[in-house]
């Protein structure tokens, strides 16, 4: 016996008995699934049907994720950004304001203590003296010329020698050397470069050592003689032959 891909209805076959409460089984599978359809009504917001198309209309105008979204009629201060040109002041502030302007719009000219005490002191100044710059200190033509020759904002700057001031970073020990360590900058590390020996011969089966500058011009004067030999025709080739 075989049975339906979707709710698993019972298809009794040519040689199966048919059996009664297979038949009714059947039928209650389908009872059971056509109660979780929809009726042919409209849906309303207590009882699965149908959607109209007033609402259908209606919910095709809604965007994605929309919420019902109720503007305030006002906001807190703390939400707006303040800048040079916009700022939050109080009623103190602004009583002040006013005083200050109403203060200084009347005839009468207002000074600050610092320039009152500035004025009553222009009477403990040295009085200024024909054929002197300032004073009875002279200010010569030779420490005015020193002056023009000193670039604005020069000190007297020592470079410091300790380690570190040196442009080279403090630390590092022995066997370490410096290494790059940024855009413009190095650090002390370890040197992890292999050197290599050197062999002064033609005949080392050695892997990894690197070959004396003499071997290796030697090396080069038999390459060129041998390409002589060639472009001369003068190389004799041996051929040994087994009998």
């Amino acid at each position: 016996m075989v049975t339906t891909n979707y709710y698993g209805l019972k298809k009794p076959e040519g040689t199966d008995p048919v059996n009664i409460q297979d038949l009714n089984g059947n039928a209650d599978i389908i009872d059971s699934e056509l109660a979780k359809k929809a009726g042919k009504s409209t849906a309303t917001q207590s009882v699965d049907g149908l959607l109209s198309r007033e609402d259908k209309k209606k919910l095709d105008g809604v965007a994605q994720n929309a919420n019902a979204y109720t503007h305030p009629a006002s906001h807190p201060s703390s939400m707006i950004t303040q800048d040079a040109t916009h700022r939050f002041t109080t009623d103190a502030l602004v009583s002040a304001w006013n005083s200050a302007v109403t203060h200084i719009s009347d005839a009468v000219k207002h000074i600050t203590a610092a320039e009152r005490n500035l004025w009553n002191t222009v009477s403990n100044k040295v009085d200024k003296i024909n054929g002197k710059s300032l004073s009875t200190n002279d200010y010569t033509t030779g420490e005015k010329n020193k002056l023009a020759g000193i670039a604005t904002g020069a000190n007297n700057y020592v470079h410091p020698t300790n380690s570190g001031n040196q442009h080279i970073p403090s630390g590092g020990g022995s066997g370490q050397i410096l290494r790059w360590n940024g855009n413009g900058a190095a650090a002390w590390g370890e040197d992890t470069n292999t050197w290599r020996g050197i062999q002064n011969n033609l005949s080392s089966n050695s892997a990894v050592d690197s070959l004396a500058a003499a071997q290796g011009s030697a090396l080069n004067n038999k390459i060129s003689s041998l390409n002589t030999d060639l472009a001369n025709n003068d190389l004799k080739i041996g051929v040994l032959c087994s009998v």
